[in-house]
């Protein structure tokens, strides 16, 4: 295992002007698509899904609805996720688009060696053009699997701080964090 899926951008706010002005004022995403993977190629040791819970929107295997009506498809792959905004039904306005760049979640299933964090790859197409940005992430360990054969590894305050994050896995400490 790795470290555990992660709300991507709580405060994320996606818009474009030119399909915020239409349907009346609230936006229409249909024919826009949120991708997302690692910035430089995609790893598949990153998963990415959508978490519904508490939301206004639901998911029905690869698709996401408001009020049971089909707004968007979903492709995941390990390594990826491309949301199509598609609906019929329902259109895709300005406000469910930002309840689901919140919704995105990540995890990483960490190697025996991994970096202290790794940027990720946001693309938003509107159909016309493409849109990117970074965002990095830090992750909670530098290296192990928080098994009894693999702990995590301690190397420093920050490790330190992160095993609350994982109370019921294995850890290891490597260094006198005070030298």
């Amino acid at each position: 295992s790795g470290n555990g899926p992660a709300i991507l951008a709580s405060s994320a706010f996606l818009s474009d002007p030119e399909r915020s002005i239409l349907n009346d004022s609230v936006g229409n995403y249909n024919g826009t698509m949120i991708h997302i993977q690692r910035l430089g190629g995609i790893d598949t040791r990153d998963s990415f899904s959508i978490d519904t819970m508490g939301s206004a929107i639901s998911r029905s295997e690869d698709t996401l609805q408001f009020g049971l009506k089909k707004f968007a498809t979903l492709e995941i792959e390990p390594g990826s996720i491309d949301i199509a905004f598609d609906g019929v039904e329902v259109i895709p306005n300005e406000n469910l688009l930002n309840i689901v760049a919140k919704a995105i979640t990540y995890t990483h299933k960490l190697p025996y060696s991994s970096p202290d964090s790794l940027e990720l790859l946001w693309v938003f197409d509107d159909g016309l053009k493409s849109d990117s940005a970074v965002q990095v992430i830090h992750l909670p360990y530098q290296s192990g699997a928080g098994t009894k054969e693999t702990p995590y590894r301690i190397r420093d305050w920050r490790h330190l701080s992160n095993v609350n994050l994982h109370l019921d896995a294995f850890f290891l400490l490597e260094n006198d964090l005070d030298s």
